[in-house]
């Protein structure tokens, strides 16, 4: 996933496209190497609830700088 993100982000034409990252690594550093790779979030797979705050909060960002 990692260097999926790092390699959209980098040059192709999907690089402003929004991507969330859903994960069973969920510690700190993990959280920070998705975010560094591009992610514009990254979710621990058993947290819904982030997951879906994460989702309406990207979606509202797009919106916003659409």
């Amino acid at each position: 996933g990692f260097d999926f993100a790092e390699a959209v982000r980098h040059g192709s034409r999907w690089q402003s496209v929004p991507m969330v990252a859903l994960s069973s690594h969920a510690s700190a550093r993990d959280l920070d190497r998705g975010r560094i790779a591009g992610f514009n979030d990254y979710v621990a797979k058993f947290d819904r609830d982030a997951l879906l705050f994460a989702l309406q909060q990207t979606l509202t960002d797009q919106k916003g700088a659409a």
